[in-house]
């Protein structure tokens, strides 16, 4: 099998992404299990909080950052570095799994799975091809947790795909932007490897079936 192209997937997404790992660096990823380090204090300017600015800055309070729902499907498209995306984000966070089925403007071996566990492990096969060959990576921490906004910097309103939008960053890796009225995702930015992910359906609740994992 010829073997992805992990840079392309240096945030796992898909959805994504951003998991918290081992002692004194946490580790970060989402769409495809790059690991980028964030300290545990990453948020401690005495002048932010998790309910917004304070007042002495003269900004209005809003919400704590979204916080993900246990499961959820989300339908993504793609712009990256290398071409286009539609990703199938799988998230389980009761069941410590995670997928990502990629559809890759410059893959001619069809949709990618990439599929990610909280013991580490993720594997990478494309089933569309004669072989199915499988290739796991042990990536030494595990999926996202529902909370891994937390600490990040709220940096205002915005209108996004006609949606308005609380706009967060973290670590100075990911621009987030969630709906204010459901907290759901509505776009997100990777800034280190440029990918932009715009979400077209988001279904709380959503369990990709067992026999596709």
């Amino acid at each position: 099998m010829k073997y992805p192209d992990l840079r392309m997937y240096n945030l796992s997404i898909s959805l994504l992404l951003l998991s918290f790992g081992v002692a004194q660096a946490r580790e970060f990823r989402l769409h495809g299990n790059a690991a980028f380090r964030l300290s545990q204090d990453h948020s401690t300017d005495s002048r932010a909080s998790l309910n917004g600015f304070s007042a002495e800055e003269g900004r209005d309070v809003h919400s704590p950052p979204p916080v993900w729902p246990d499961t959820f499907h989300a339908l993504l498209t793609g712009n990256t570095s290398r071409g286009l995306q539609i990703v199938d984000l799988w998230y389980d966070w009761p069941r410590g799994r995670n997928a990502n089925l990629i559809q890759s403007q410059h893959d001619p071996d069809g949709i990618l799975y990439d599929l990610e566990y909280n013991n580490g492990t993720t594997y990478y096969f494309h089933p569309e091809t004669a072989t199915n060959e499988c290739t796991a990576i042990p990536m030494g921490v595990g999926i996202l947790p529902p909370d891994w906004l937390k600490n990040a910097t709220y940096l205002g309103r915005e209108t996004v795909d006609q949606y308005e939008c609380d706009k967060w960053t973290k670590a100075d890796f990911i621009t987030y932007w969630a709906d204010v009225t459901t907290g759901h995702p509505v776009r997100w930015i990777f800034l280190e490897d440029f990918m932009d992910m715009n979400v077209i359906r988001f279904e709380v609740g959503a369990v990709m079936p067992d026999s596709k994992w």
